[in-house]
């Protein structure tokens, strides 16, 4: 509570809410400023999650965050007709030791606003936050760099976590429910199924576990494909299952089924790494669960196609300059109009849009 977290002096992190949604970091600095003289000499940072009506306040020394705390509480900032709510919020030694009694995680699972240098999480100066399109409590969704399509969308856990064992029931259910969001708008939208992958692999600095959804049009898969020597036609097997595993045969990826109906069921996917697989919305089967879960586990020593899924796909569509994200990337301002026209797309299917209340400040 807000006592014990006044008398750690090592927290200084103060929760602010009733906020106007949407307000931006700069914007609410000046704004504070105005309210409370003096107190922006006393900031680390300030981190509005997109979309929402609170923010994070980091001062530089416990005795600032409590002073400020004291002083915004209650105020009415400029042009708005709402009572601030000030609260401590975590500290970083709380935020370390909640983390060790996280359920289905592991030591690595660090809290999002604890990364600065990664491109996903939402405290992080990396992130793109024009990108984003919908925010939940563990789960936010965003139009990737480059995507295939203008409905590629990414699903990303809040907390900066490297593989889908680390996740706890919270996150895998909000991962399911934006998939099944995403499943409906594609296949009445669209007349699509979904492609879903993730793939757990090194990289150059740090890794956000994340998963990217593609929808499949369904005319697609009862056309003719030509093979890659252009030697006649073929009928295209209808079953994305047998597309990918044969895809994945010829280099060398050996996918393994899981139990398509248990999103709980996270066999290989504690491996160091590995890439998998989902399929949803095929015709005729349900849209609240993949008809297909598979994953390859990458041996020690070999070198995994990072871009396998997006390859596959791209042949698929017969758009193979489409392959790369680099070779799909367009200007800021087009990627906003992307992420504005998706958003209102999937407005209707976005369960989250019920989330209006404010979390309780973590103490």
């Amino acid at each position: 509570d807000d006592e014990e977290s006044e008398a750690d002096d090592t927290n200084t992190t103060v929760f602010l809410g009733g906020l106007m949604p949407g307000v931006m970091s700069d914007a609410l600095t000046r704004s504070l400023e105005s309210s409370v003289p003096g107190l922006a000499a006393a900031l680390v940072e300030i981190r509005v999650p997109p979309g929402k009506n609170y923010a994070f306040i980091e001062f530089k020394t416990h005795a600032a965050a409590s002073e400020a705390r004291s002083s915004l509480d209650g105020v009415r900032l400029p042009g708005s007709h709402n009572e601030l709510n000030a609260r401590w919020g975590t500290s970083k030694k709380d935020s370390n030791s909640n983390a060790e009694k996280r359920p289905h995680t592991h030591r690595h699972n660090t809290p999002s606003f604890e990364r600065h240098d990664c491109w996903f999480c939402l405290a992080s100066p990396q992130l793109e936050a024009h990108l984003i399109v919908s925010v939940a409590e563990h789960v936010y969704l965003a139009i990737p760099k480059g995507g295939m399509v203008p409905q590629h969308v990414l699903l990303v856990p809040i907390d900066h976590v490297t593989r889908q064992s680390d996740l706890g029931p919270p996150v895998l259910s909000e991962l399911l429910r934006y998939k099944q969001g995403l499943a409906a708008s594609f296949s009445a939208d669209l007349d699509s199924a979904m492609v879903v992958f993730e793939r757990c692999a090194d990289t150059r600095g740090t890794y956000h576990m994340h998963q990217q959804a593609i929808p499949v049009a369904r005319h697609l898969l009862t056309l003719p494909h030509a093979d890659k020597d252009n030697s006649n036609a073929t009928a295209l097997n209808n079953n994305l299952h047998s597309i990918f595993r044969n895809a994945g045969a010829q280099i060398g990826m050996n996918f393994e089924d899981v139990k398509a109906s248990d999103e709980t069921d996270v066999k290989g996917l504690d491996a160091d790494r590995y890439y998998y697989i989902e399929v949803w919305g095929l015709k005729g089967a349900s849209l609240t669960s993949p008809a297909v879960r598979m994953v390859h586990r990458v041996p020690a020593g070999a070198n995994p196609s990072l871009n396998f899924a997006r390859q596959v796909l791209a042949d698929l569509f017969r758009t193979p300059e489409r392959a790369h994200w680099k070779a799909c990337v367009v200007p800021p301002p087009e990627e906003e109009a992307l992420a504005m026209r998706f958003k209102a797309g999937f407005q209707p299917h976005d369960w989250s849009q019920a989330l209006t209340e404010e979390p309780a400040a973590a103490t």
